[in-house]
């Protein structure tokens, strides 16, 4: 039986758990986006949106998890505990990890509000969720000041981003640039391309910066190519001429981390 744990309301009700009905589907994914929210799965990434700051609006959790509960701060949330075959008929698979949030999306960032950050990761025509979801935490986990993305790029608050930045969307302001390439004065631009003419750990750079990331098959655009200062690649054996996109981000900018970071 549906349990309430927390909030003002006396009971579960269907406007409260349909928002996790069928949750695998593009149906939740839309509704959820056109409200504003977004999903957070597994305590871990529950854990890690809320210590951001990341607004939660309801929590399902499953029984075997509700110890978890104690160190999480729902104030202001709903919550609601559910046996493994409950949660398993709403959301329409089995949850192993066994804990979901309906969280608030952070207010949109424009690009003039990333101020002074020494680094800026730009993103361009990604279209893979779980890649979205690794550049993420690879722009958190490096320190870029802010993660710059095209209208084409999925969206990095899909219910799979979110798992895969292990809940670092809510670390990183994420900007959605309306005109490409984005302009970004008084930054340089590096285009990361297998084409580059020098290689990421030979570029001498004076921030601040700004790395560019092109789509998982065609790369960079001309445009971003043309609005970038350098182009430079990773050097690689065996006939590779590239890795995965999130891979090649976190290889460039731990390499410009470095080149930026007094010796």
């Amino acid at each position: 039986m549906h349990s309430n744990v927390t909030g003002s309301d006396p009971g579960p009700t269907s406007d409260n758990l349909a928002w996790f009905s069928d949750l695998r589907s593009r149906e939740a994914e839309r509704r959820a986006r056109l409200a504003g929210l977004f999903y957070g799965e597994s305590p871990g990434v529950v854990g890690r949106l809320l210590r951001s700051g990341v607004g939660l609006r309801i929590l399902l959790v499953a029984e075997r998890r509700r110890h978890l509960l104690d160190a999480i701060d729902t104030t202001g949330s709903k919550v609601f505990v559910l046996s493994d075959p409950e949660l398993r008929d709403l959301v329409g698979f089995d949850m192993h990890r066994g804990m979901v949030g309906l969280f608030e999306r952070p207010a949109p960032v424009a690009l003039d509000e990333i101020g002074d950050a020494r680094v800026v990761l730009i993103v361009e025509g990604v279209g893979d969720d779980a890649n979205a979801g690794a550049i993420v935490r690879t722009a958190a986990a490096l320190e870029a000041g802010a993660l710059v993305m095209d209208e084409t790029s999925v969206d990095p608050f899909t219910r799979r981003a979110v798992r895969v930045s292990m809940g670092c969307v809510g670390l990183i302001p994420i900007v959605r640039a309306t005109e490409w390439p984005p302009p970004l004065p008084d930054r340089t631009v590096i285009a990361l391309t297998p084409s580059g003419d020098t290689e990421i750990g030979d570029v001498e750079i004076f921030g601040p910066v700004a790395v560019a990331l092109g789509s998982e098959g065609t790369g960079l655009s001309q445009g971003m190519l043309d609005a970038s200062e350098l182009r430079v690649r990773i050097e690689m054996g065996s006939g590779i001429d590239s890795l995965n996109v999130s891979h090649a981000g976190a290889v460039a900018l731990y390499h410009v981390r470095r080149a930026l970071s007094p010796r």
